[in-house]
């Protein structure tokens, strides 16, 4: 989606923006990147930290009894692993970034069928929040093409997307009608200690939230008048 449509979309639904992009959500958000920096990126065993995390960002693996737990045991453990982090926090951008986020997305594959680009992108964005967050409120934000569970060349398809977010978001920083757009929200929210970076992630996140809901409003009126 063309940088202009997103910003007419933030200004026709803006209550409905800010409304999403709830203080409540802003706090959760800040509690789970404060716990992380605090305990040095040790969360393995941290259930409290997992339990926020885990609900905030809807992370599910739908396995069954054990095999769930197992998994987000794994997932962790890889949130934890300090050679992880010194490589994903030495990096300002893309460039040179591709084989540390296909290694991080060969080892979330193995334990989930499902959301792994999504999944990845979180587990990064923890250890480094530069790099930004994705799942399917971003994909219909940013009106990316949708990546399938099944897709064969789904890897390549995440990373493809990963630039495309990153582009676009680039565009927004220097984009004068949105900072006009930002100057309301921080006059409303307190998220002062955010990078405007991940201003504009979060932002986008509840933008698709609203997208969505605005299209079933949309097909719900057409439902009723057919």
């Amino acid at each position: 989606m063309p940088v202009e449509h997103i910003i007419w979309f933030l200004n026709k639904n803006f209550d409905m923006v800010l409304e999403e992009f709830s203080q409540d959500e802003i706090e959760r958000y800040r509690d789970i990147i404060q716990q992380f920096e605090r305990l040095n990126g040790a969360v393995a065993n941290i259930r409290d930290f997992q339990t926020e995390f885990i609900n905030f960002y809807d992370l599910k693996f739908y396995q069954k009894g054990d095999q769930e737990e197992k998994s987000l045991d794994v997932y962790f453990n890889l949130l934890s692993n300090g050679t992880l982090q010194e490589e994903i926090t030495k990096f300002r951008d893309l460039n040179g970034f591709k084989e540390i986020f296909h290694s991080v997305y060969n080892q979330i594959d193995k334990i989930s069928n499902r959301n792994v680009f999504s999944y990845t992108s979180k587990l990064i964005h923890t250890i480094n929040p530069i790099f930004p967050i994705y799942d399917v409120n971003v994909r219909v934000a940013l009106d990316l093409e949708e990546i399938y569970d099944f897709q064969r060349n789904r890897k390549d398809a995440s990373w493809s997307h990963y630039n495309q977010i990153l582009e676009i978001y680039q565009q927004i920083l220097v984009n004068m009608d949105f900072n006009k757009i930002l100057d309301q929200i921080e006059k409303m929210r307190d998220i002062s200690f955010l990078s405007k970076l991940i201003k504009i992630d979060l932002i986008t996140w509840n933008l698709g939230k609203v997208i969505e809901k605005v299209r079933k409003m949309n097909q719900f009126r057409e439902g009723r008048v057919r």
